[in-house]
């Protein structure tokens, strides 16, 4: 991540955060982990809190593109829960900070699942 700095600015890591994939607890595709293959051909949710992508998109595109995957984005909100709430009731997944997953599945009909790679 970017820091700001400048006279008198202090800051420090609080915490660091991983993603984590979010799907309908009963997701017809995805009863067992996925594998790269499924998770390239499944819709995804994206979330853009900054127009144009900030930390989290350019982390997401990064590591697909290693893993040679391209993400089927057929819809993009400003905020995690609007993505964690649409994945709910439907067959779209996403990508989300693997601690607010959590937190949603307490919430939501969602499972949390560790990436394949």
């Amino acid at each position: 991540p970017t820091f700001v700095r400048g006279p008198g600015i202090k800051q420090q890591v609080l915490f660091e955060e991983t993603a984590a994939l979010v799907a309908r607890r009963d997701h017809p595709m995805l009863d067992k982990r996925p594998t790269r293959e499924l998770i390239a051909t499944l819709p995804f949710v994206e979330v853009e809190v900054v127009a144009g992508g900030g930390v989290g998109k350019r982390l997401a595109d990064k590591t697909f593109a290693e893993q040679r995957l391209k993400r089927r984005v057929v819809m993009k909100v400003p905020h995690f829960m609007a993505a964690a709430s649409i994945v709910a009731s439907t067959d779209f997944v996403a990508g989300l900070p693997k601690n607010f997953a959590v937190w949603a599945a307490r919430l939501l009909p969602l499972r949390v699942i560790e990436w394949p790679w």
